[in-house]
């Protein structure tokens, strides 16, 4: 059986009890972080308006060469606004086994609804909570490239290292032993971004791989690259995507 995507963190949850760095709530200053929060809702309809172009482009496409070329613009795009204007917006919101918040700094976010919420937020026509709620190989099934997907068991991080120089840049989704998140791969650096139920923060954090966290400890690894062509064309034109046990 595949493990919970998140899981409660118990008074007397070693895992969530034991962390031994200090990582501070928001990896953003304030002022950038408050900046980024404010202009979340002017992010959306900027990306959404730019998505309707692209779509409009994809449609008056001649041939499947002139498709791929909007495809690849596309996931750039998209990438993009998740790297620089929705994902550190959720920097610090706190996170909570049962935290379904919308709004980023707002409420508490459970890590499953971490993963799902930016995402519907960004476009794409997914089951918030349905996905959220579910093992996180289900999450990773339905939103990955399908051909990306490794399972890892007691292998060291490394293996993970290896795996993101091999698929290059680009954001993935990776599932734990009860945790799942993103894990961001820019070219340069290889970052854990997700939201921790480890003392401290407890809250959405963006770390390295190798920081003291769930990525670092978990014995179970799943994980898949995000973007491929057809959730692509699902963004553009608008299309649920479909739960995949």
């Amino acid at each position: 059986m595949a493990p919970p995507a998140c899981r409660p963190a118990e008074k007397g949850d070693a895992l969530a009890q034991q962390s031994t760095k200090t990582p501070p709530s928001s990896t953003l200053p304030q002022a950038q972080l408050q900046e980024k929060r404010r202009s979340y809702r002017d992010a959306l309809a900027a990306l959404a308006k730019m998505r309707e172009a692209l779509r409009d482009k994809y449609s008056a496409s001649q041939n499947p060469k002139a498709q791929t070329a909007v495809l690849h613009e596309a996931r750039e795009i998209l990438t993009r606004a998740l790297l620089t204007d929705i994902l550190p917006a959720w920097d610090g919101t706190p996170w909570d086994f049962n935290g379904i918040s919308e709004v980023p700094g707002e409420g508490a976010i459970a890590c499953g609804y971490f993963v799902t919420t930016p995402l519907r937020d960004a476009g794409l026509k997914l089951p918030r909570i349905k996905l959220a709620q579910q093992p996180s190989q289900t999450i990773i099934k339905s939103l990955c490239v399908q051909d990306t997907i490794r399972v890892y068991h007691e292998k060291p991080l490394e293996t993970i290292v290896q795996y993101l120089k091999e698929h290059g840049p680009g954001i993935y989704i990776v599932g734990l032993d009860c945790h799942t998140g993103f894990v961001v791969n820019d070219g340069s650096q290889m970052r854990f971004v997700h939201s921790s139920y480890f003392r401290p923060p407890r809250a959405v954090i963006n770390e390295p791989l190798d920081s003291d966290n769930p990525l670092h400890r978990s014995k179970y690894r799943m994980i898949g690259k995000l973007f491929g062509d057809d959730l692509m064309r699902k963004w553009l034109k608008q299309e649920d995507v479909v739960t995949k046990k």
